[in-house]
């Protein structure tokens, strides 16, 4: 129930988080192009233009940083 008494209702997947999770809606709002596209994903930064490759593993899609 939300503050003002409207009630919502909607589905969550809860789990045991070994990872961090990026969203890529938050990626776009700071200044990136995400693409999802197999062996060719990648998030593009729109200003500096630098690629980092996104890789793809049982349909989850992940970046090795560091």
């Amino acid at each position: 129930m939300l503050d003002d008494g409207f009630g919502v209702s909607m589905t969550l997947q809860c789990a045991d988080v070994k990872k961090t999770l990026a969203s890529v809606h938050r990626m776009n709002q700071n200044g990136n192009i995400v693409i999802l596209d197999g062996d060719a994903s990648m998030m593009i930064n729109k200003v500096s233009g630098k690629v980092m490759p996104l890789n793809c593993e049982n349909g989850t899609y992940f970046s090795t940083i560091g």
